[in-house]
């Protein structure tokens, strides 16, 4: 049986009101070559940030695609292998991946929390950090465990490194 890899394949967004992406996702590893172009009426953000997952060479909304447009942002994305997207998807899509990237807002700290933070990123383990601060182990694996969930880490090293990160260490 013969293979068929096209050089490209335009999708709508949506078919009888169901998304393309899981179909996208399928296609994508069995043909790495192939350009995707999307065309679509419009677009939402959490969608673009999915469709970059899948690899997608274009996203195209109809009405941007007057006269001999469609012919040439095609061959833009065949030929030249550049992304094509028009500019209010850019916009939307540079706006989502900021969202993507800007950490969610954390509560203020303690001031015995940022000790144990500070304490974590020198390096110190649990127990030296509860003989510094006099307290129980305990109570520093408490503070530990509950900050690691807050900040979704899953060592005291990348805890602390998360609330540098996120500026929680003054």
């Amino acid at each position: 049986m013969r293979e068929i890899c096209p050089d490209a394949i335009l999708a709508a967004r949506e078919v009888e009101g169901t998304s393309i992406i899981p179909l996208l996702r399928c296609l994508r590893p069995a043909l790495p070559q192939t350009t995707f172009v999307l065309l679509a009426d419009d677009y939402d953000p959490a969608e673009l940030l999915a469709l970059d997952d899948v690899g997608i060479s274009g996203y195209l909304l109809w009405r941007d695609l007057r006269g001999r447009r469609l012919e040439i942002v095609l061959h833009a994305a065949l030929v030249g292998g550049v992304v094509v997207i028009s500019d209010p998807v850019a916009a939307a899509y540079v706006m989502a991946q900021r969202q993507r990237l800007q950490p969610e807002p954390v509560r203020e700290l303690s001031e015995r929390e940022r000790a144990v933070l500070r304490h974590l990123g020198e390096g110190l383990t649990q127990r030296e950090i509860a003989r510094l601060l006099g307290v129980h182990v305990r109570t520093v694996e408490g503070v530990v465990a509950r900050l690691k969930r807050e900040l979704g880490a899953t060592s005291g090293f990348t805890l602390a490194v998360r609330a540098m990160r996120r500026g929680l260490l003054r």
